[in-house]
């Protein structure tokens, strides 16, 4: 992004550190490490980003980082993340719940609630035999901003990774999810999207 103001200089500082070169990266030369020492041959290791979502306010991004590094599987891990491009700071979706959303028990750091669980699962496709529990039985989400509401990626085991789903939940639908915060986010989204 064009570095006109501080607050954008800030934001891509912290992309840079999502998507640094391989030269000199200790995840990178980790994984190539670890791959060389297990089977004899360099691992792979890749990070990308792309635009999910700009306005004058807001910067949503989708990415995923994935390689094999010798172990017994490869890796893929997708994550979203949302930066406030009027102060530069990245912003914590699941901040933007309430207790109708997540829970309150502080052992339970970031759980989606059952009600929450059953209104993102309103939108989920039809999932096949196989993955049928698997999503409502999911209790940590990836959340991200779109122009259409709210993505929510299930946070799955390895042996669960086919059943992952995207799914899109409307703004209007979550308000009795959202705390003070969110709410006003909501707002500021909708106001940039018109």
């Amino acid at each position: 992004m064009n570095e006109k103001t501080p607050a954008i200089r800030r934001v891509n500082a912290i992309l840079r550190k999502v998507l640094p070169a391989p030269v000199g990266n200790p995840d990178y030369l980790n994984c190539v490490a670890s791959s060389l020492g297990a089977q004899g041959a360099n691992g792979d290791y890749s990070v990308s980003l792309s635009p999910a979502m700009i306005t004058s306010r807001w910067l949503a991004v989708s990415g995923g980082a994935g390689g094999y590094c010798g172990g017994a599987h490869p890796y893929f891990d997708e994550f979203r993340r949302t930066f406030d491009l009027i102060s530069g700071k990245e912003v914590e979706l699941s901040s933007w719940f309430g207790g109708a959303g997540l829970s309150a028990d502080k052992d339970e750091a970031g759980k989606i609630t059952e009600a929450l669980r059953a209104q993102i699962l309103k939108h989920a496709p039809k999932p096949e035999t196989d993955c049928e529990g698997v999503l409502a039985s999911s209790d940590y989400w990836t959340i991200g901003l779109t122009r259409r509401g709210m993505i929510f990626i299930p946070g799955l085991p390895h042996a669960a990774l086919g059943c992952s789903e995207e799914i899109s939940v409307p703004y209007a639908e979550l308000s009795r999810f959202l705390n003070a915060t969110g709410k006003a986010g909501v707002i500021s989204v909708l106001a940039d999207l018109k």
